[in-house]
């Protein structure tokens, strides 16, 4: 992202140069004049210097006044998680570096034509016409190679933003493997020394029946770590009669253990694929059983029928649990992330895989109800506050808010990403437009010739757009061939900020390219029909 916003920065220093050169080409022959007839070189440099700083001021200011505005609904789509994101402000060195750098640059620009005017040939400059006053070719050369650089950078802040708006798009039509609507979740942590040793068993069992008697509750459960904000426990496994050191096994290692109440699958709508889920019957005394989902069963069964398989768990009391149930893959991590591994035990049974706990300290409660979740919060806080009221909940959301946290940071990209893409293509439209009416001012003469010899007004026009033609296919070809090096160069990094799509996309090369085209061209209309009013007479008189 610090690179996006670089070559936006970069855009806007290089309109600024490009803008601030024409405006220095055309004043250098009024310095040469002014020179010649007796002001001193003081005089002019006071003069232009003063011009200078008041551009760069106001230019500085108004950006850090637009800023100050913006800042309040940028830190608005920060992700809560992010760190110290509260602290977002306007940095005082940031500040006064921005306003170095406006004034700078406009004093660099706005001295240049004192600076040309010592080689500027007095007779050649109150000629008619002349180009020696400026050396013109040579300049336009460098305003047309800047052109084409914005543009250039353009297309690739646009190919990128296009990018992640289609993969956020894309997040937000994910296979979740839960149905996330109409449901609460809330997190209880048992304090160790009001509960030691996993004493909880009883208050767990006591909100579980508490929750379910909710009016407009359908489904109550308890598990320990909520979907899409699991992080990787990491927990080993043995398959017996197969060796952890045969090279050809793969990592004995879940990615995630989860231990859920009996109707935790039917409450969060997710689903059984093969065998069942737990029942009433799944008690400690029972054999200890277990559920694992289709990513475990491609890494460590292969093919085999997972039903019946004993798992060896490597801590704990080290019992060999049955496979019994093949769950759909979940995103426990991430709606953005690939499912992995995952292992899910029964909570009755916590205390024989366990032996020197009864029961987990911190429990997650999910509630599907018939109405609106948000509507049972103040019930659910009276609930727990009658079990304990020494009890603190924490994270009390509806799932859609927990989903809508879960996609902030892509969100929160795009958003970025959109904005740095708005401004490069603005900053390249007024590139080009600033090109193209100084070439047309700078061609009164000769487009008034062609006029007065019978060119009609669309020749004019076609004259003008065919120059702007080309520097906009030049800039839009440099951006695609950036766009696509990126992705060769950087194509395993972009997965984790481009969800399932890749920036060089032939359809979507395209469209950014005719999007860029037409935006560029649409830029130099204007002065391409400011051509086409030329009269001839004020033409051959305007030198």
């Amino acid at each position: 992202m610090a690179a996006c916003n670089s070559r936006t920065a970069l855009i806007a220093i290089v309109n600024v140069a490009n803008l601030l050169l024409a405006r220095s080409e055309t004043r250098t022959r009024e310095v040469a004049v002014r020179h010649a007839l007796g002001a001193s070189r003081r005089r002019l440099l006071r003069q232009f210097v003063t011009e200078s700083l008041i551009l760069g001021l106001c230019g500085g200011g108004l950006g850090i006044l637009v800023a100050m505005w913006a800042i309040d609904g940028v830190t608005a789509l920060i992700p809560r998680a992010a760190p110290r994101a509260g602290e977002i402000a306007l940095d005082g060195r940031a500040v006064m570096f921005a306003v170095a750098c406006s004034v700078g640059a406009a004093l660099v620009f706005g001295l240049a034509p004192i600076l040309h005017a010592r080689r500027t040939d007095l007779h050649g400059a109150l000629k008619d016409g002349s180009s020696r006053m400026t050396g013109g070719k040579a300049q336009l050369r460098v305003r047309r190679a800047l052109v084409i650089g914005e543009i250039g950078l353009a297309v690739v802040l646009v190919i990128g933003c296009t990018v992640m708006v289609r993969s956020f798009v894309r997040l937000q039509h994910v296979e979740l493997g839960f149905a996330p609507d109409h449901l609460l979740t809330f997190g209880i942590e048992l304090p160790r020394k009001a509960y030691p040793e996993g004493s909880g068993g009883e208050l767990w069992r006591r909100l579980d029946e508490r929750l379910h008697a909710l009016p407009g509750v359908r489904a109550a459960t308890l598990v320990q770590a909520l979907p899409p904000a699991h992080r990787k426990n990491l927990n080993g496994v043995g398959l017996p009669g197969r060796s952890a050191s045969d090279p050809s096994e793969p990592d004995w290692i879940t990615d995630f253990f989860q231990v859920e109440d009996a109707d935790a699958i039917e409450t969060l709508g997710a689903r059984i694929v093969l065998g069942r889920g737990f029942t009433a019957s799944d008690t400690a005394a029972a054999p200890s059983i277990a559920l694992v989902n289709e990513s475990f069963v491609a890494k460590y069964f292969r093919g085999r029928d997972p039903l019946g398989q004993r798992i060896k768990m490597l801590y704990g009391a080290e019992r060999e649990l049955t496979v019994v149930g093949v769950m759909a893959d979940m995103k426990r991590e991430g709606v953005e992330l690939p499912a992995g591994t995952e292992m899910i035990v029964p909570a009755a049974q916590y205390s024989s895989l366990f032996t020197s706990r009864s029961a987990p300290d911190d429990m997650h409660a999910v509630l599907r109800t018939t109405g609106d979740p948000a509507d049972l919060i103040p019930a659910v806080h009276r609930v727990v506050a009658e079990l304990d009221p020494t009890l603190p909940l924490f994270d009390v959301h509806t799932m859609d808010e927990v989903l809508w946290e879960a996609v902030a940071r892509p969100r929160f990209l795009m958003f970025l990403l959109t904005s740095f893409a708005g401004i490069a293509l603005l900053l390249a439209a007024v590139g080009i437009y600033g090109v193209m009416a100084h070439t047309v001012a700078q061609r009164t003469h000769e487009i008034g010739l062609r006029v007065a010899l019978g060119a009609r007004p669309a020749q004019v026009r076609a004259m003008v757009l065919r120059q702007a033609a080309t520097l906009v296919a030049a800039g839009v070809g440099l951006g695609l061939a950036a766009a696509v090096a990126l992705s060769q160069a950087l194509g395993a990094s972009l997965g984790g900020v481009f969800y399932g799509e890749q920036l060089a996309q032939p359809v979507l090369l395209a469209g950014v390219a005719v999007a860029v085209t037409a935006t560029a061209m649409l830029a130099t209309w204007i002065p391409a029909r400011r051509a086409t009013q030329v009269q001839p007479t004020v033409a051959l008189r305007s030198e």
